[in-house]
């Protein structure tokens, strides 16, 4: 199990910074990718972060069949948003905007029929997710204990195109030829928490 926890935004200061990389595939396209952050404070108590990301792989699956290379290139885009206010000492509120999507032209395995890193298919089988997701949460330090109470919901859609060209026709309509199926998934999920929780003191 991995918990990740971001940086929160931070009033102590402003801060930022800019990260970029450029890499090649042994035999594939190149790939690069561009990050950034950045930490704006709002007065003495509240402050404002945001992290934006944008990445390219370099496909390296080659399509014998469609006479095409490196097809299973990626683009992947996104950013997150958060604010950050404490009214009081003991209490402080947060919130956070987090959106990302992938988009991949087709997919990553290989057959090896026509070589290690080779397929053949009839259509490209792209893949498609997306996912907006915000939150907000307010805590509030009592003697001896935390509250803590949260909102959040989630929309998450996931695509998938697969090549159906040699599906067995008791599949398949009559009078129909198969060529692909798509894959559709919508995501919507809302979450409400509220906990108190002995701080040991």
């Amino acid at each position: 199990v991995l918990h990740i926890v971001p940086n929160a935004p931070d009033p102590a200061g402003r801060s930022g910074r800019l990260d970029a990389a450029l890499s090649v595939t042994a035999h594939g396209a190149p790939s690069q990718s561009v990050s950034g952050v950045f930490n704006q404070p709002l007065g003495d108590d509240a402050a404002a972060r945001a992290v934006v990301w944008s990445d390219r792989a370099g496909g390296y699956i080659d399509d014998a069949q469609r006479g095409r290379a490196d097809v299973d290139r990626t683009r992947r885009m996104g950013a997150r948003v958060s604010g950050l206010w404490r009214p009081t000492d003991r209490l402080s509120l947060d919130a956070v905007v987090i959106g990302q999507t992938i988009d991949t032209r087709d997919a990553h395995y290989a057959q090896g029929a026509d070589g290690t890193l080779t397929r053949r298919a009839a259509a490209a089988e792209p893949h498609d997710n997306d996912y907006l997701a915000v939150a907000a949460t307010a805590r509030l330090d009592l003697d001896g204990a935390r509250l803590t109470a949260t909102l959040a919901a989630l929309d998450h859609d996931v695509s998938s195109t697969y090549d159906a060209g040699r599906a067995p026709l008791s599949l398949v309509v009559a009078g129909d030829r198969p060529a692909t199926f798509e894959d559709g998934n919508e995501i919507r999920q809302t979450l409400s928490e509220v906990r108190l929780a002995s701080t040991g003191q």
